[in-house]
């Protein structure tokens, strides 16, 4: 057999494509491992992100419903004892920082549905306190929020995997490694099994509610706060690039479910994010 050789590429062309590539990969002159080597412009903006991602590993604790069966009781155990090591790591990282996490820690935990949570939380809320659906439809509305919003979640973290902050980058590592893949994966699990009992309506239908106000999650395609968290190093890729690496995520095991997306999977509850 013949041995494939490549075209030549000329030393104008690959210089380009190198350009290209370190316009897509963000290059930090240098890490830090400590709080007291942060200036004080990064030590706020880490704050902000840390205090966000604090109220969503917190919130919404007491709304668990029951689960169908022995085995996803368990899985239940194990997704919140991640969300409380989750929940500990950011804890530790701000007080690291000289910030007092608990009033942000017991305004989460004591949120009611009207509260100004994220809007996808409060969709997924409305099933477990109306009173108006059924034991299998709670459960189901438990594994579609688990397959967008986990996995959305891990997304997000994936942003930060290259942080030039170490704390901050291994927590993020170990986010996108429970959410993105192992809690979201149980959500997707959940739906499947619903579908194989005859629950493909409900499936389909809860799927294409929640929809919008996963693909909210992930924030504005550009903004200040954006540019400014990736010039600095708490984040490294933006927020349509994560928007569209869980897009094709979902869309793949969507198809494999034979779950149908919403024509403009890109248009939230807040905004459309195709442009």
């Amino acid at each position: 057999m013949s041995a494939i050789i490549a075209d030549p590429v000329s030393a104008l062309a690959a210089h380009a494509q190198g350009a290209l590539a370190r316009q897509r990969v963000r290059v930090y002159p240098e890490f830090f491992t400590r709080p007291e080597q942060l200036s004080d412009e990064y030590r706020q903006y880490l704050i902000k992100v840390l205090t966000v991602q604090l109220a969503s590993e917190y919130q919404d604790r007491h709304r668990r419903p029951i689960a169908p069966s022995a085995d996803w009781i368990e899985d239940v155990g194990i997704q919140l004892r991640g969300e409380t090591e989750h929940g500990l790591g950011l804890v530790d990282i701000l007080r690291s920082l000289g910030v007092d996490p608990m009033p942000e820690v017991e305004r989460a935990q004591i949120a009611s549905p009207d509260a100004r949570l994220l809007d996808v939380f409060r969709k997924i809320i409305r099933y477990q306190v109306d009173d108006a659906a059924t034991t299998d439809e709670l459960w189901i509305s438990v594994g579609i929020g688990r397959w967008l919003v986990e996995r959305g979640g891990g997304y997000q973290s994936l942003a930060a995997v290259g942080s030039n902050y170490l704390p901050w980058a291994a927590w993020s590592a170990r986010n996108f490694k429970d959410e993105g893949f192992e809690h979201s994966n149980s959500g997707k699990l959940i739906a499947k099994a619903a579908i194989e009992k005859g629950h493909r309506k409900i499936v389909q239908e809860m799927f294409t509610e929640i929809w919008p106000y996963a693909v909210d999650m992930f924030g504005q395609n550009d903004s200040p706060n954006i540019r400014r968290f990736m010039e600095l190093g708490i984040k490294t890729v933006g927020n349509r690039e994560v928007r569209l690496a869980w897009l094709a995520h979902v869309r793949a095991e969507a198809k494999e479910l034979g779950v149908a997306l919403p024509a403009n999977p890109l248009k939230g509850h807040r905004g459309d994010y195709s442009a």
